[in-house]
């Protein structure tokens, strides 16, 4: 048997079982989110003054540039952009932008999920079969399609409510498990930083822990909200994410003296700025040598796309596929021992192609 296919089995078992849900707790919370969508339209009308189509981007686009007078973000070829990047950014201007995302929100979680889940419900079994997916994702990971189970929100209380919608069988219970900031863990592993493995011997909430710091507060008086924006910032150094960036996932002014990504690591021990880019650079000098890099356990299909060093900016290097571990997927069939000194680009991977 081929690797991945005693994975299609048990796969084929959950598509066929099937999720519960309990379609009364759905169609009540849709009429709660209906009278919460008229609520937001009444206060965006408030706000701009008079009553306008909030789902017409060009009458949207009408009040806040021409009417409120607010900086123009960027345009398309039909008019000013309001996505959901030039409303973040203008929120910070003016309450409007901030209910309209609200309303959007709100809008997508009704009819994406509370109004559409119902009507997936099979007529014999009450369940809703979904469809995973071992080969879509580029990092390896399983994906869920017609309807997506594993998008479905989870941070605000609106998603809160539509995830207790999936419901055990009587006398049943759904069990749920994670692994513990797995990526940390094995960044900790791979760049061997010493305060960050220090902290996980000794089995300390990271994220909490780097809250604490920011807002100078103690262990216990940290926040949920507080662990959120550490945890952003902790990823935002792992990934590189800029100043700007990180604002924009926090919802601040990147001018503002809030934490960001440079200042945070100078006040929080963990994986810093600087040995984030020393580890980044050792590892891309060791994925260019070793060719191509293997994963940190073998088994991972090859990436065929990679072309010859040189044919892609970045001095050749490619955004190949990368598994679970954030490493570059390494060798075929066999151990990755077995491609060290091959070029990352050979003639046998295209033959036929």
């Amino acid at each position: 048997m081929k690797r991945g296919d005693p994975l299609v089995v048990v796969l084929a078992k959950m598509e066929m079982n099937g999720v519960k849900v309990d379609v009364d707790l759905l169609k009540d919370f849709s009429k709660e989110l209906e009278s919460q969508l008229q609520q937001k339209m009444g206060r965006i009308h408030l706000l701009a003054g008079e009553e306008f189509n909030i789902n017409s981007p060009q009458q949207l686009a009408r009040i806040l540039f021409e009417k409120l007078k607010l900086p123009v973000v960027k345009k398309t070829k039909t008019g000013y952009s309001t996505d959901v990047d030039v409303l973040t950014r203008l929120s910070l201007q003016h309450e409007l932008p901030q209910e309209v995302l609200g309303y959007r929100n709100l809008t997508k979680l009704k009819s994406t999920y509370v109004d559409s889940l119902p009507k997936l419900v099979h007529p014999e079994t009450g369940r809703v079969h979904t469809s995973y997916n071992q080969t879509v994702t580029a990092t390896g990971r399983l994906s869920s399609s017609d309807p997506n189970l594993q998008n479905i929100p989870v941070r605000a209380e609106e998603g809160s409510r539509i995830r207790q919608a999936f419901i055990s069988e009587k006398g049943r219970k759904i069990a749920s498990a994670d692994y513990s900031q797995i990526e940390l863990r094995i960044l900790a592993h791979l760049s061997q930083d010493e305060s960050l493995v220090e902290a996980f011997l000794k089995d300390e909430d990271v994220h909490a822990r780097t809250a604490s710091e920011i807002f100078g507060v103690s262990l216990d008086q940290v926040t949920p909200p507080m662990r959120r924006e550490a945890k952003v910032i902790n990823f935002g150094i792992i990934y590189g994410m800029s100043a700007y960036g990180l604002s924009q996932q926090l919802g601040v002014d990147p001018r503002s003296p809030r934490p960001t990504s440079t200042n945070t690591s100078e006040n929080i021990r963990g994986f810093s700025v600087i040995s984030r880019k020393a580890w980044r650079k050792q590892d891309r000098r060791v994925c260019h040598d070793a060719s191509p890099a293997a994963p940190l356990f073998a088994g991972h299909p090859f990436p065929r796309h990679l072309h010859p060093a040189g044919g892609r900016e970045n001095g050749g290097e490619h955004p190949s596929p990368r598994n679970g571990s954030g490493h570059h997927q390494g060798g075929h069939d066999s151990h990755p021992e077995a491609y060290r000194g091959r070029p990352v680009f050979h003639p046998d991977d295209h033959a036929g192609s």
